[in-house]
């Protein structure tokens, strides 16, 4: 009977340490299947997050496309107001426009310089605006360097063709104009960023500031400290020409502003640096994006946009003399289609094809074997 007992204690003692083994096994095995999950589903959020990056990244590329597109649609574009609603069809709208720019500007213009003219919104009681675009941006600079004397004593004004998240930009932006006129400064809004003159308070002169569009300059950015050593010291170690100078915040490490006064004339300086041939098309994409962020931020329109684009423009063809010369050398690139479309857009003279120089001289890169000369 003892021997029964003994060979059942020692079943029971197998069978628990058995059970122990089992369910040590399952706790390992629970452990091993939840880290595989685990790092199944961390890889997966991280292939995730990289595709959300670059999404984002082409979403701004496209939208600062869209930006500039539509900047350069409506660049020739007036909005005229008060004009009374008496026309009954396209050719009298456009002899209402030219009569009106004759009898208050003194402009000669024929329907020559007119590429379109429409009333905005439905047909109501009032006169609705008229919007032109005229064929070139001279007639527009012409019409309003003139508006203020010209349309002082008449119920008519003028104004720039916005875009509507534009326009609700500048509304928000007037409040905080008020207030920067309130304490002295000189504020004025230039497309959809606030241009601050701040008063100084050791030399009583103006200082010129960029605000983002939607954030008021805090008191660091505003309170100018100079002492009349320093002031004395600087007077000393500048050009005679070179008054005032300034940088903004790098956009990226491929492209950044400078702002200076020279003889009293602001000027914007874009320094770039592009990626090289072998960069893929996103880069490219980005670069370009960037030097869309930095034309936004400048706050004149005097833009010396220098550096190096990577760029071949090659001989210029007739047409592009708005932008180009007439002494490019050897054969354009993919990139210099986007450097031409790029100056083309913002207004910009490609100046290395300006100026004639000896056939020698044109080129500015030679392969090492001296048989490939390019002007980049």
């Amino acid at each position: 009977m003892e021997e029964v007992m003994n060979a059942l204690r020692k079943i029971q003692s197998e069978l628990d340490l058995q059970k122990r083994t089992i369910l040590e096994n399952g706790e390992k095995v629970t452990e091993t299947v939840t880290q595989n999950i685990n790092s199944i589903l961390e890889d997966k959020f991280k292939i995730w997050d990289e595709k959300y990056e670059n999404f984002k990244e082409k979403l701004e590329n496209q939208e600062n496309r869209i930006y500039s597109l539509e900047k350069q649609v409506r660049k020739n574009n007036i909005v005229f107001f008060g004009i009374e609603e008496t026309e009954t069809s396209y050719q009298i709208l456009e002899n209402i426009i030219i009569n009106f720019v004759k009898k208050y500007f003194s402009l000669d213009l024929d329907h020559r310089d007119i590429k379109e003219v429409k009333r905005l919104g439905r047909k109501g009681e009032k006169s609705r605006p008229i919007i032109a675009t005229f064929t070139t941006l001279g007639i527009k600079i012409k019409i309003f360097k003139q508006r203020r004397e010209a349309l002082r004593e008449t119920t008519y004004y003028i104004a720039e063709d916005y875009p509507k998240h534009i326009l609700e930009k500048r509304k928000e932006l007037q409040v905080q104009a008020k207030l920067e006129r309130e304490k002295g400064n000189i504020a004025k809004i230039k497309y959809d960023k606030l241009v601050i003159q701040v008063k100084s308070k050791t030399t009583g002169r103006n200082k010129r500031m960029l605000s983002s569009p939607l954030e008021s300059p805090t008191d660091d950015e505003t309170n100018i400290k100079a002492s009349k050593k320093n002031k004395h010291r600087a007077q000393t170690e500048r050009t005679s020409n070179l008054s005032e100078g300034f940088g903004k915040p790098s956009i990226s490490e491929r492209v950044c502003i400078l702002e200076i006064l020279l003889e009293k004339i602001p000027f914007a300086i874009i320094q770039a640096y592009a990626p090289t041939e072998s960069s893929t098309q996103e880069e490219i994409d980005s670069f370009y994006g960037d030097l869309e962020k930095a034309h936004r931020l400048i706050s004149t329109k005097n833009e010396i946009s220098m550096g190096d684009f990577n760029a071949q423009i090659g001989t210029p063809k007739p047409y592009e003399n708005k932008v180009a010369g007439k002494y490019g050398f050897g054969n354009r690139n993919k990139r210099g289609e986007k450097l031409i479309q790029y100056a083309q857009e913002h207004n910009l003279k490609i100046l290395n094809t300006m100026y004639k120089a000896k056939h020698k001289n044109r080129w500015t890169w030679i392969s090492p074997d001296k048989n490939t000369r390019i002007m980049i």
